[in-house]
């Protein structure tokens, strides 16, 4: 049984300043390949992974603040505040041996605490034709810390929670034209560096790094109900490399994906 409270509060200073704190605790119950005795071979990769059935589940604190601005209706600039308590959070961790095994074990507790900016702009201030035009980003940093339960064998007893890059980075260029129903936009994304799986009895951590991708989107309502849209992923498909120890263990590409669709509203 878990209470999850929530609460927050606006002050909408005027129309284009606007204040806004919130806090919340949330949960996160281990899914059954974590908890499954069972010893299975990964599909990608063929690491050995073995669950826990001693997880228990984690509980997240939430808190943030943030402060927006709106200098028109289409435009946004803002800047926040977050902090994430864990207790218990799950991580993934590799057992060195000649057979590595993958498993799952709960940390003491953890913490996250950042920044993150977003802007959005239009391009009306270059001509009033480009009015249409924007252009958006954000951008988060975090620092991140674990504390260990007493006992364990990690190798690391410092570091950021598994998973959890130190930023993330979005950005998108688009066209929108409400007139001609025609949408379209051109986004972009980079994750840093961060622990895919918690190294131990000396092996190192190993890192998925830093990966970028870049996305193509568009829609146009053909008719009064009809509507088309394309979209191409990860056009400049990189390298999504894993390093442990400051060698490459693993590497592949994602590969590319073109789709298009059709609907209709009623």
């Amino acid at each position: 049984f878990d209470p999850l409270p929530a609460a927050s509060v606006t002050w909408t200073v005027n129309p284009k300043h606007i204040l806004r704190g919130a806090s919340s605790r949330t949960v996160s119950r281990p899914d059954f390949r974590e908890l499954s005795p069972l010893l299975f071979s990964d599909v990608a990769g063929g690491r050995a992974i073995q669950g826990n059935p001693d997880l228990e589940r984690a509980t997240i604190t939430h808190v943030d603040a943030r402060y927006e601005f709106y200098p028109s209706p289409t435009e946004l600039f803002s800047v926040g505040l977050f902090a994430k308590f864990f207790d218990a959070p799950i991580e993934s961790e590799l057992q060195a041996g000649a057979q590595p095994l993958l498993t799952f074990q709960n940390a003491q507790s953890a913490r996250n605490l950042g920044i993150e900016a977003e802007v959005r702009k239009t391009f009306d201030f270059v001509h009033a034709s480009l009015s249409d035009v924007y252009m958006g980003a954000n951008f988060s940093l975090i620092d991140s810390s674990v504390e260990l339960t007493p006992g364990g064998n990690q190798t690391n007893a410092e570091r950021p929670l598994q998973g959890q890059s130190a930023y993330v980075v979005n950005a998108n260029i688009g066209w929108d034209d409400v007139d001609r129903g025609i949408s379209t936009s051109l986004l972009y994304n980079v994750v840093g560096r961060r622990i895919d799986s918690v190294g131990s009895s000396g092996a190192p951590d190993i890192y998925e790094e830093a990966v970028q991708s870049l996305d193509f989107v568009y829609r146009q309502k053909l008719w009064e109900n009809w509507k088309f849209g394309a979209k191409a992923s990860n056009l400049i498909d990189p390298s999504v490399e894993f390093t442990q120890g400051g060698k490459v263990t693993e590497s592949y590409r994602r590969g590319r994906k073109f789709s298009v669709s059709f609907g209709y509203d009623w």
